[in-house]
């Protein structure tokens, strides 16, 4: 109801500062947790989550009522919502949660090709929206993966993926799985990296879970074009949007909550 109003213009006539401050508070509350886990508990004998009792958490229907009012635009209260924006499941360089989360559904997804992955590549390029920490729609991630990028899943030796880091490191980061560690200069020189602990192998093939777009050497990742054995399907049932959602169902019905972590994939050399 309340949203109605603020998108009818009425709030001037309709008092709903209440509901104005509790959609302030909700943003600011994401700025107060590392995970969706902190602010939901288990069901018994159930493999669902709810939140908190009496828990503050944005919805759509707090972003309505400021997206069309305008009395609580203060700059501490504009700046406090661009950072929970920022937050909610944004892609960054570096490294972000999100771009971690894509990389490794990546990897997730190759038992059911067959494959087994080393490690996964994620444009930031690819991701035009955010995903929220809380419930997921289809209509989310048709938003955060609006192309028609299919998974596939190719190999390289050793010297190539050396130089596929150092493409990556020269734009700031890319999306990289869980098994990568790569340690960057501020002026985007690659300086370490690792997959699963261990130094790349410059005789070595290893088997990297992608997007088509990349295989075929794009987005300043040109490295990739030097790849061998490739599987690349091309039904539409390989779109990464379906991948993606596939992944929250399994995860849903696993009774597994999704959750990212900043965990020092790739790190800019003197960043705190």
């Amino acid at each position: 109801r309340c949203a109605c109003i603020a998108r009818a213009g009425y709030d001037d006539i309709i008092d709903i500062k209440p509901q104005i401050q509790l959609s302030l508070d909700s943003f600011r509350r994401v700025l107060e947790v590392d995970s969706i886990l902190d602010v939901t508990r288990t069901i018994k004998s159930s493999k669902y989550r709810l939140f908190n009792d009496y828990e503050k958490w944005p919805c759509r229907y707090h972003f309505d009522i400021l997206a069309h009012t305008d009395s609580w635009k203060s700059e501490e209260n504009q700046k406090m919502l661009a950072e929970a924006f920022k937050k909610l499941m944004s892609s960054d360089r570096p490294e972000s949660l999100l771009s971690n989360l894509l990389s490794d559904i990546l990897v997730w997804s190759a038992s059911a090709y067959g494959e087994t992955a080393d490690f996964g590549v994620y444009n930031m390029g690819g991701i035009r929206a955010s995903l929220p920490m809380g419930e997921v729609t289809f209509g989310d991630v048709l938003e955060v993966a609006p192309f028609e990028n299919k998974i596939c899943f190719l190999s390289l030796k050793g010297t190539d993926v050396k130089q596929l880091f150092r493409e990556i490191a020269a734009v700031g980061g890319e999306g990289v799985s869980h098994s990568v560690r790569m340690c960057i200069s501020a002026d985007r020189k690659l300086l370490s990296a690792t997959i699963d602990g261990k130094d790349i192998d410059d005789d070595k093939s290893y088997r990297i879970a992608t997007i088509d777009y990349l295989s075929e050497g794009n987005d300043r990742m040109s490295a990739f074009a030097k790849h061998f054995d490739i599987n690349s399907p091309s039904d539409e049932s390989n779109d990464m949007r379906h991948i993606i959602s596939n992944y929250f169902r399994t995860m849903e019905k696993n009774g597994i909550v999704v959750d990212a972590k900043i965990e020092g994939r790739v790190v800019v050399k003197g960043e705190k």
